[in-house]
């Protein structure tokens, strides 16, 4: 009997890469949470290091800094840029200040605008910023 359409070999071959969006924004997370939070992702990135799944944690309103706990507790995490996410709760898009501190461990890229073509951030500035820390395998045009 095959396990079916949607049996765990068929999901096990799709998943290569699984964004969590676990809010690590220091205004809320501290103490005790953040604590839990690290010890979750740890233990999530090293059961799916052992099944050739990488695991990247998606920025919701986060600033570079509210990264660095968890990045430094949980080797093997790589980063979900949201560029979108990265204009929440503020004037300024955070996307630029997480490249230039995280580019290497970024994995993954939503390149969108959330406000209504009001972008803070512009693709090609991005561009810019990735290829010149070396961190984009992809061509600017």
């Amino acid at each position: 009997m095959t396990p079916g359409l949607f049996g765990i070999g068929t999901f096990r071959n799709l998943w290569r890469s699984l964004n969590i969006h676990l809010l690590m924004h220091r205004r809320v997370v501290n103490g005790f949470v953040l604590a839990e939070k690290i010890q979750a992702l740890k233990e999530i990135v090293e059961y799916d290091r052992r099944n050739s799944v990488a695991i990247n944690l998606e920025n919701l309103s986060e600033t570079a800094e509210d990264f660095d706990p968890v990045i430094n507790e949980v080797p093997g995490l790589g980063l979900t840029l949201d560029v979108g996410h990265a204009n929440l709760n503020g004037s300024i898009n955070k996307s630029i200040s997480i490249i230039e501190k995280f580019g290497k461990l970024i994995r993954h890229v939503h390149l969108h605008d959330n406000r209504g073509g009001q972008s803070l951030v512009n693709e090609k500035i991005m561009r810019k910023t990735f290829h010149s820390r070396g961190d984009c395998r992809s061509r600017t045009t």
